[in-house]
């Protein structure tokens, strides 16, 4: 959910950030192309180091890094630090689906068959990215209006501490 939701809450507050870092509209939207530069790189090389090594650890750096980038890139001081926080954030969130695919293989099949995973769990793996997707506006404008842009990175934190507690109770090694 995370990557999904980061790719489309951001669009909205580029006015906001625009005005705050004295940028143009067309520097803004640097933050969109980072992030999704940097998730194109990340998606396959989360899912290379999932498959070399243990699939839980690569997903809890990954969540570690969103988490902690989450407040750094609240309290950026700068348009160029916030655009190298994008990026980190991206490739935090980019962890999430290849470990989370290799986790849900693993519960699904302790036995380590190769057979894939049933086609249940990929239709809710496809739901929660959708779901993702739908709400980043709504929730990215909620918070927009009521707190401000700052407010958007922290979004992360919920899910990121969610997806932890349960990953370190759930998958523990």
């Amino acid at each position: 959910m995370l990557s999904p939701l980061n790719t489309s809450m951001f669009p909205i507050a580029l006015p906001d950030l625009q005005r705050e870092f004295s940028t143009s509209a067309g520097a803004s939207t640097w933050l969109l192309t980072v992030f999704a530069l940097a998730s194109a790189v990340g998606h396959p090389l989360a899912g290379y180091l999932a498959d070399r090594f243990d699939p839980r650890r690569v997903l809890l750096a990954g969540l570690v890094v969103t988490g902690l980038s989450a407040p750094v890139a609240a309290s950026a001081a700068t348009f160029s630090l916030l655009l190298v926080l994008r990026i980190v954030q991206a490739l935090g969130t980019a962890t999430a689906f290849p470990a989370g695919i290799a986790l849900l293989r693993m519960l699904d099949a302790e036995d380590h068959s190769d057979r894939p995973l049933p086609p249940a769990w990929l239709g809710a793996v496809a739901m929660v990215s959708n779901l993702g997707a739908a709400l980043g506006p709504m929730l990215g404008g909620a918070l927009l209006v009521t707190v401000g842009w700052r407010a958007l990175f922290l979004a992360n934190l919920p899910i990121v501490m969610a997806a932890t507690l349960l990953l370190l109770r759930r998958m523990a090694a």
